[in-house]
């Protein structure tokens, strides 16, 4: 599907997310560290800024499932988009700051041994982006490079020393999630199958 058809099928609004419960978690999750001007200055700037409350949203504040990931980040891109169709450069660059917050927090919790969240908050993200990539400007470098690490994020993922039952795990997820994109949405088949193909087979090994 060309970018004009889609757009005749894609009337975007502002989301207006409700970040209520997640900012109150990141408050709890603030509250905790040692008092500083930074932290004071942060916790202002959350308040006044939605994007900077997305992107430590993103960074601190744990999500469990590819589902509400994927809600959270649809969400940031229906308010970067403000009703259009298109998202602007600096929309594209305030949606690489929230993919970016999760990716370090995905870091966190592969050296920790939570791989299987990892994975989540990558498949999220990948979700969430790749049916955007023909509602953009300038074939959306700033979404492209956002997958292309993602993917890369997914193959450290599959060179961990993981057991057979959570590479087979991750191998039948992420062809779900592959199957569940729609064919027009579909941009990179070939990193889908070869991160399926990865983990499918470290699940033998």
């Amino acid at each position: 599907m060309s970018k004009s058809e889609k757009m005749r099928y894609s009337r975007y609004v502002p989301s207006l997310f409700p970040l209520e419960n997640y900012t109150t978690q990141l408050k709890k999750i603030m509250d905790e560290q040692p008092a500083s001007l930074a932290q004071k200055t942060l916790e202002q700037l959350i308040q006044r800024e939605r994007s900077i409350s997305y992107e430590m949203i993103a960074r601190f504040v744990p999500m469990e499932t590819t589902a509400e990931m994927l809600t959270f980040l649809q969400a940031f891109i229906a308010e970067e988009k403000n009703g259009e169709d298109i998202i602007t450069e600096d929309g594209e660059n305030a949606v690489e700051k929230i993919t970016m917050a999760f990716l370090e927090r995905g870091k966190e919790l592969i050296n920790i041994g939570n791989c299987i969240i990892a994975a989540e908050i990558a498949f999220a993200i990948i979700l969430a982006i790749e049916p955007e990539l023909c509602l953009v400007y300038d074939e959306g470098w700033t979404y492209q490079m956002i997958i292309i690490d993602t993917f890369g994020f997914l193959n450290q993922i599959g060179n961990q020393q993981l057991s057979d039952n959570v590479f087979d795990s991750l191998s039948k997820t992420a062809s779900q999630h592959f199957n569940s994109i729609p064919e027009e949405d579909r941009y990179y088949d070939d990193k889908w199958e070869e991160i399926i193909s990865t983990f499918r087979n470290r699940s033998i090994h």
